[in-house]
């Protein structure tokens, strides 16, 4: 495996720091012995160092931050998007229940006009007017209202 070109940059031999770095964040588990070629520092100093400051317990705890860093990023990243699409969703659901609301709206209106039509009528011509009105029409036109008022409002529709 070769060093990533990003650590090749560093003049020879590399700083304590440099050293530590690489082999803490470097992110491909370079061992002491490659680390000492890519330095151009002895092996045994590099092992000096390492136990002394405890590298290897300083890379796994940086690569176990990553870890969780990548992950919250993760979550951020699929919260948006979760959140955009039930946005999404829900104005298109409030737009469906408008439109329900008024379609039937109307509906109520034209049985209300036609309601004021009847009343001008003599009484034997208005009892066959309302003998030919339907019940459970207006029941359904009057649910579809309610539960269209009740989606754009976000409750939920009881039935009874």
């Amino acid at each position: 495996m070769t060093t990533p070109q990003f650590w090749k940059k560093w003049k020879l031999p590399w700083t304590h720091d440099q050293c530590r770095r690489r082999y803490v964040e470097g992110g491909d588990n370079i061992n002491l012995r490659r680390l000492a070629d890519d330095s151009g520092q002895q092996k045994r100093t590099l092992e000096r160092w390492s136990t002394k400051e405890l590298w290897v317990d300083q890379r796994r705890q940086y690569v176990g931050s990553l870890s969780v860093a990548t992950q919250q990023k993760t979550i951020e990243k699929t919260s948006e998007k979760l959140s955009d699409e039930l946005s999404e969703i829900a104005a298109t659901n409030y737009k469906i229940h408008r439109l329900a609301r008024d379609y039937a709206a109307s509906i109520f209106q034209i049985k209300a006009q036609h309601m004021q039509v009847v009343r001008q009528m003599p009484l034997e011509q208005q009892l066959d007017a309302i003998r030919l009105s339907d019940a459970r029409e207006l029941n359904y036109w009057s649910m579809i209202l309610s539960r269209a008022t009740q989606g754009i409002a976000g409750i939920e529709p009881r039935y009874v």
